[in-house]
């Protein structure tokens, strides 16, 4: 049996997490299309986590990656999530796969 799911940004699922004022009808449709073509195909959709909230929190204005996210501890942060993510993703494939 083939497993395939999809990795998706925190924020397409749950719009509320992205920076204030930035999110438009139109994103929300094309969140909801995508959601809904995953579950049409029967394809599991894995949420990462997500750097920007863990930094900056919630609620928070939008602004620019330089200054906010580009800092020494926001890039140790995210090399240890990218860390997690592999490794559940590499527990979780078949043998052959590895």
């Amino acid at each position: 049996m083939i497993v395939m799911y999809v990795l998706i940004s925190p924020c397409i699922l749950h719009p509320m997490l992205r920076a204030e004022g930035i999110t438009t009808e139109d994103d929300l449709k094309a969140f909801a299309r995508c959601i809904e073509r995953c579950r049409k195909f029967g394809i599991e959709i894995r949420e990462l986590p997500c750097p920007e909230t863990k930094m900056l929190g919630l609620p928070r204005a939008p602004g620019p990656f330089a200054g906010r996210m580009d800092t020494p501890e926001c890039m140790e942060q995210m090399d240890a999530l990218e860390k997690t993510v592999r490794q559940q993703i590499e527990t979780e494939l078949p043998a052959f796969l590895i």
